[in-house]
């Protein structure tokens, strides 16, 4: 059971090492977590172009956080410039892939990356799931549908991970949940959700989206 000082389907303004101290162990039945990638992207209030030493310490820091909460299942999206980092601290039970079809152009920040890894931890011997391996086809986000943060994901996307890493019901953490795409896509799949953001401006967009987005522009996957 989540603890009292922290409700179900809220976004909290705060950093999310702070916010998961206040949830018990065993409290979510799965983490969708789509960290900085370190890849000096403008974000407001984080800098995105730290140390690797440092950016690794901080990762593992929120990521023993993740194991101690999440009861089931732990997903996240490291970026492939990352995956070197991510297989020293902890290896995947298995890699899903997302292909980007409409990403085979020249991008400044990662060349051409038309697909990327979604690292996949099982946080019980008791927990079984049949897919290890998959291939998630999705175009990436247009910035128009989401608003001001420089690196959202598609709501198709992450709808796919939520409907296939979970059951109706279940509670879904976001720790770092930006323009709230997990919170949006929990609520049209009835999955109660906590996310946390350290921008108050984020958390502003994704309420946004959250109180005038209705159910028919889910089903279409227009947010």
């Amino acid at each position: 059971m989540v603890v009292k000082m922290i409700e179900l389907n809220k976004i909290y303004c705060m950093d999310c090492l702070e916010g998961m101290k206040k949830l018990e162990d065993n409290s979510v039945n799965l983490v969708i977590a789509d960290p900085p990638y370190n890849v000096n992207l403008a974000y407001k209030e984080y800098s995105d172009n730290l140390n690797e030493d440092y950016y690794k310490e901080w990762c593992l820091k929120w990521f023993s956080e993740l194991k101690r909460i999440c009861k089931d299942i732990i997903l996240i999206t490291p970026g492939y410039n990352n995956l070197h980092i991510w297989l020293n601290i902890e290896k995947p039970k298995g890699i899903i892939i997302w292909n980007k079809p409409n990403a085979n152009s020249f991008n400044k920040i990662m060349g051409i990356n038309v697909w990327e890894p979604i690292l996949y931890y099982l946080c019980s011997d008791k927990i079984k799931h049949k897919v290890h391996i998959d291939l998630i086809k999705c175009n990436i986000s247009l910035q128009k549908e989401i608003g001001n943060h420089p690196c959202p994901k598609p709501l198709l996307l992450f709808r796919r991970l939520i409907n296939d890493y979970s059951n109706e019901g279940d509670v879904v953490l976001d720790p770092f949940i930006g323009s709230g795409t997990t919170a949006v896509g929990c609520k049209q799949l009835n999955r109660k959700y906590i996310g946390f953001e350290i921008c108050e401006g984020y958390c502003k967009i994704a309420d946004k989206r959250l109180s005038q987005a209705n159910l028919n522009d889910w089903e279409k996957g227009t947010l």
